[in-house]
């Protein structure tokens, strides 16, 4: 009996620990013009392509501005959300295709998005 309980309580554990690592991308527009506003953020919806699949999306700033220096640092990400993952994928190759290597969109599930280090962060925690 002790021995079931370890290994229950060891898989219970490993479960819970691979959750807590899985990026957590909002589920839906709302949510994550909600999530970025939170942040700090100035939030403008975006609308989306039906015919691409494309729900609609996000373009988040958050500006830092220093007046005597007249020096502009700021955090952005754009995301769009589509109705399928093979809609994401079928975006991002174009978007590599089409763009160049220079733009390297992130998908996340249904979700593909890009931008600044700590923008992408607070978009995914």
């Amino acid at each position: 009996m002790k021995k079931i309980f370890k290994w229950f309580t060891l898989a219970a554990a490993s479960a819970l620990t691979c959750v807590m690592l899985v990026a957590c991308t909002p589920s839906n527009l709302e949510k994550a013009s909600d999530k970025m506003a939170k942040e700090g953020y100035k939030v403008t919806e975006l609308k989306g392509d039906s015919e691409e699949g494309c729900v609609g999306g996000i373009s988040a700033t958050k500006a830092n501005l220093d007046f005597t220096n007249m020096d502009f640092e700021g955090d952005t990400i754009t995301a769009y959300l589509f109705e399928s993952k093979k809609d994401a994928e079928a975006y991002v190759n174009d978007v590599k295709e089409n763009w160049g290597e220079d733009y390297s969109p992130v998908q996340d599930g249904k979700w593909v998005y890009w931008g600044t280090e700590d923008a992408i962060e607070d978009f995914t925690d």
